[in-house]
């Protein structure tokens, strides 16, 4: 069994993983080849405790190459096979993935159709399990909150330094990779600048991880396009990730330090969450359908009622650890 630190491991060809898996005599493999880098996060906790329960088989990840850092930063994963998401490429992983079967391989594959995506199609809007309790129900083991074991080496851990951000960050994610479920964008610098504000109140800076709307405005660093090791490891030294349903609460829940603030509307923080640091907003008092799910809204008042001044107060709250002045009182001494 590996031990609970962060190993580099030699990116192998998959000729030369079928030669370690003949001479194995099989492996445990994962197939994930589409779906978003949050979701890469949310498979871990089946992989690790798949892993403690087959012993030294051999744990192997089939998945598309922009999500293979998630996989590579988790000690219990062996071997990484990873492709781009062209069609020959896919051509490829397919055929790779027969070899597997006829090599004794035990294969679970996380897609046509997704466990987990069919199990929400079918109880929308009425989901009570997460993700990461369906995809361990599927690959037989117990979730456990334990067992995200996301790690970073020393280099990676001091990307925040190499780009010249301070050792007090926020980091904000705005956008997701479906809309329906992002902080309205005619509230987000407002946000933002109230954010800045709080900054210089607590001593924070504030770093955001998505599009380059943010970056345009003073005081508020962006990570947009950097790769994604970069932006795991400074994800790792944050204070608190603020965003919506989507990667980057996900990775900073994984991490297991800071803290994690999802601003939720139509998914349910209760489900999606599943990370011991982990806070969000309260519903909408007025809308009987929030955490709909999937189902468009013309008013989506779960999202746009969250007006910014009562967000960063919560924020506040939670990185001082106690009760604090209203934010927006604070800001008018400012002013």
């Amino acid at each position: 069994m590996h031990d609970l630190h962060y190993i580099k491991r030699p990116k192998l060809t998959d000729n030369e993983i079928f030669e370690i898996v003949r001479k194995r005599g099989g492996a445990w493999v994962i197939s994930r080849p589409v779906g978003g880098i949050g979701d890469a996060v949310m498979i871990l906790p089946s992989i690790t405790a798949l892993k403690k329960q087959v012993g030294d088989d051999l744990v192997i990840v089939s998945c598309v190459d922009y999500v293979e850092p998630i996989f590579s930063h988790n000690p219990y994963v062996d071997y990484i096979m990873s492709y781009d998401g062209d069609e020959i490429s896919q051509g490829i992983q397919k055929q790779s993935l027969a070899i597997l079967r006829d090599l004794d391989c035990i294969i679970y594959k996380l897609y046509s159709p997704d466990p987990a995506a069919l199990y929400e199609a079918q109880n929308e809007p009425y989901i009570i399990k997460s993700r990461q309790d369906v995809w361990c129900e599927y690959c037989d083991v117990e979730f456990d909150t334990n067992n995200y074991c996301l790690y970073l080496d020393k280099h990676e851990k001091n990307a925040r330094k190499e780009l010249g951000i301070n050792d007090r960050y926020v980091i904000v994610q705005l956008r997701s990779h479906d809309g329906w479920r992002d902080y309205p964008k005619v509230l987000t610098n407002t946000l933002l600048y109230d954010l800045v504000k709080l900054g210089k109140k607590l001593d924070f800076e504030v770093v955001a991880i998505d599009s380059t709307q943010e970056s345009s405005i003073k005081k508020v660093r962006s990570l947009h396009h950097m790769h994604l090791d970069v932006v795991l490891g400074v994800l790792h030294g944050a204070m608190m990730l603020i965003g919506p349903d989507s990667m980057g609460v996900h990775v900073k829940g994984a991490l297991g330090n800071g803290s994690v603030y999802g601003i939720f509307g139509p998914t349910n923080p209760s489900v999606r969450l599943k990370y011991p640091n982990a806070y969000w907003n309260e519903p909408h008092k007025r809308c009987k359908r929030q955490y709909c799910w999937y189902h468009p809204c013309k008013f989506r008042l779960c999202l746009s009622s969250l007006r910014p001044g009562k967000i960063v107060n919560s924020v506040s709250d939670i990185l001082v650890g106690r009760s604090v002045e209203n934010v927006e009182t604070i800001f008018a001494e400012e002013q």
